[in-house]
């Protein structure tokens, strides 16, 4: 066997293995069904045309530009229609080929076993477990497949000083844009590839691009559609920041995720000791890799560092692999894999029972008869609503069903003639409870205390809706919409970004660490006529 050919049977071997690898810790994925923003997007693409996203502000109210995304859920309904478990399926398979392509643009460095290292980092890396549980994150694996694909591109592009392979990477590079911002910063990095660095222009030019047809239709630049970020707040939250992304690049299990990150800190200063430029790439790395998130920064959920999580994996195996004993270089590489496999299910656990509860209570709404009321779901809102019309429109059962998110529902809507089902997490199932229905809401909404003080301030200054709460400081504010329709957990003073909010009918209650609890009044605001609300008991 000659070793060109060799070589092509081991990669093969490599990529199998990352295939087996992602299925063996996500094959259970196909247990669940739509959550969080699944329903929204197939209502998305069920009522528009595949274009649309592409062109049309309308499509994104909230400012978010994903088209790739929507195209995905284009191609999967028109593939395997309404079939959840073939959708995580897909999922898991582009998780597998991500993997791959990561192996693949990492072996143009390195040799094989950290390349491999690299991309097994990436297929069992704690925040994988929120993105492979999520069908509505499939852009994250699209932009990373992109990226890695207009990395390679490049590369060979640079081997050769080919123009025409440094534009299909330019194009790899807008797709992936396309599909999630996260893949912004590429040309940055992309600029230390040794020599022809005229072919990184494509590159800036599909960015420019990029932001033009990004103003064009969503009317920004950036977007607003998270936590409101006051000049006063950055100093703080840039402190925060490294914390946060290190706890949850860490996970669930701390006592093994932060040994694990330490171990890998050996590689990453490895790799900066190597040169100046190579100091200088681990800085800029660690710059650019966060400034996607920046605008996020108050609250960092796992998926939001899978793309850091990647960049840090790949300096820990380019550290790693400068190690001239084999016996330490293949120690170091094989310990942290190890490592992380045991954080991943420490942290599989708690993120798929989350996501199985959401399934199962979706499910549930569907088969619910049309006088069924469910108590308090884990699923949020504004799925519930969106699966309401997946349930009446495409897959043809009857209306009527319902829910609430808190029990001053019951305070406020007469419940008669109606069946009370709450979730048992012991048996995962559904129970009734309506006998005692009744009992239930008439004793708890005779514990609210009515006399207590309170106020509630708003202000609304597009896109951004201000409050401030009190006067307590201790205990739980929540925000009840349309009297327990809706309800969510809220910081006593912030503001949030709602683009397109013209009215909103809330309520505030709140939980005092005693274990009293009162409301205030319902308020139907209209930001748009009265910007500016207070009330004060």
């Amino acid at each position: 066997m000659t070793e060109p050919t060799r070589a092509r049977w081991l990669d093969a071997g490599a990529s199998l293995l990352l295939a087996l690898l992602n299925v063996i810790l996500y094959r259970k994925v196909v247990w669940l069904w739509w959550t969080f923003d699944d329903p929204f997007n197939l209502h998305c693409v069920m009522t528009h045309h595949a274009i649309d996203p592409f062109i049309s502000r309308a499509f994104w109210p909230q400012q978010l530009f994903t088209p790739l995304m929507m195209t995905a859920f284009s191609a999967e309904v028109a593939a395997v229609g309404l079939d959840a478990a073939r959708w995580y399926a897909i999922n898991i398979a582009l998780a597998a080929i991500a993997s791959i392509a990561i192996y693949f643009a990492v072996r143009l460095f390195f040799d094989r076993l950290p390349s491999l290292t690299a991309a097994a980092l990436f297929a069992a890396a704690v925040p994988m477990c929120s993105v492979v549980v999520q069908l509505s994150t499939v852009h994250y694996f699209i932009s990373i497949i992109f990226i890695a694909l207009a990395t390679i591109a490049y590369v060979v592009a640079v081997r050769r000083n080919s123009v025409l392979l440094a534009i299909v990477s330019a194009l790899c590079y807008l797709a992936a844009m396309l599909a999630k911002e996260v893949a912004v910063p590429l040309p940055l990095f992309l600029l230390f590839v040794p020599k022809k660095s005229r072919l990184v222009t494509p590159h800036w030019i599909a960015l420019v691009l990029y932001f033009i047809w990004r103003r064009a239709v969503i009317g920004t630049f950036i977007g607003a559609y998270s936590w409101v970020i006051p000049p006063g707040q950055w100093p703080e939250l840039m402190l925060k920041l490294p914390w946060r992304v290190i706890l949850a690049m860490a996970g669930a299990n701390l006592i093994v995720g932060l040994p694990l990150l330490a171990l890998m800190l050996i590689g990453v200063v490895l790799a900066a000791r190597q040169s100046r430029n190579a100091l200088l790439l681990v800085i800029v790395g660690a710059i650019v890799v966060m400034g996607p998130i920046l605008p996020l920064a108050k609250e960092v959920n796992r998926r939001y560092v899978l793309v850091p999580w990647l960049a840090w994996s790949v300096a820990f195996v380019a550290g790693a692999a400068t190690l001239r004993n084999p016996r330490h270089r293949a120690l170091l590489l094989g310990i942290a894999p190890l490592l992380l496999v045991v954080t991943n299910r420490q942290e599989w656990t708690g993120e798929f029972a989350t996501r199985l509860r959401m399934s199962n209570e979706a499910r549930f709404m569907v088969d619910m008869p049309t006088n069924g009321l469910l108590a308090r779901p884990t699923t949020p809102p504004a799925t519930m609503r969106e699966l309401n019309w997946v349930k009446i429109e495409q897959i043809g059962r009857p209306a009527g069903a319902s829910w609430y998110y808190d029990d001053f529902y019951l305070c406020s809507h007469d419940i008669s003639g109606k069946r009370l089902f709450v979730y048992d997490a012991p048996s995962k199932s559904f129970t009734e409870i309506t006998p005692r229905a009744q009992e239930f809401g008439k004793r708890y909404c005779g514990s609210i205390r009515n006399g207590v003080p309170l106020f509630a301030r708003f202000r609304f200054n597009d896109p951004a809706l201000y409050w401030d709460l009190g006067p307590y400081t201790r205990g739980t504010y929540t925000a009840v919409l349309a009297d327990g329709y809706e309800a969510f957990k809220i910081p006593q003073k912030d503001a949030l970004n709602l683009p397109g909010l013209t009215s909103l009918p809330i309520r505030i209650r709140y939980d005092s660490p005693e274990g009293w609890t009162t409301y205030s009044p319902g308020f139907d605001l209209d930001v748009k006529r009265q910007p500016s609300f207070a009330w004060r008991r």
